[in-house]
This record gives structure tokens, C-alpha cells and sequence, in this order.
């Protein structure tokens, strides 16, 4: 919460740049990552064979949380 103070008194978004730079940079770095050891994978079969359930309920809370995470910044950056 400390870190966060400090950005309460920047007055321009100009001066936040170089941060939204460096964030979009290490998203595009993800990404890539991401991609690469995709096409790894399949190029090697490196995938094990497996059955492949459409409704696991196990898993089902997991779905819910990773919705609720990917939709929880969208709102956060559009401020910014």
C-alpha cells in the first residue's frame, strides 16, 4: 500500500509512460514465451494423450476464479 502512495501524487499520466512501456513490453514477452513453448510442444509431442472432459466439477471453482481474474483488471487500466 506504501508503494501505491506515491503514484496518488503524480499530477500528468505523461510522467507514467515509461511504466506503461515496460509493462506492455514484459506482457509482449509473455505472450512470446507462452507461444514459443507451444509450438514446442506440439512439434515435439511432447503433449501426453488423454481424455478430454467437457464438465470436470472437480476443476469447476478453478473455472470461476480464473474468469473473475481475467475480467478484474479491465477496469483498473481503463483508469489509467
Amino acid at each position: 500500500m506504501t508503494i501505491l502512495i506515491p503514484i496518488l501524487w503524480i499530477k500528468t499520466i505523461k510522467k507514467m509512460t515509461s511504466v506503461n512501456v515496460f509493462a506492455l513490453m514484459a506482457i509482449l514477452f509473455a505472450l512470446t514465451t507462452v507461444v514459443f513453448y507451444d509450438f514446442v510442444y506440439i512439434k515435439e509431442d511432447l503433449y501426453e494423450e488423454r481424455e478430454i472432459k467437457y464438465f470436470d466439477p472437480i476443476n469447476f471453482p478453478v473455472f470461476f476464479g480464473i474468469a473473475v481474474l481475467n475480467f478484474e483488471g479491465n477496469p483498473n487500466s481503463l483508469n489509467i
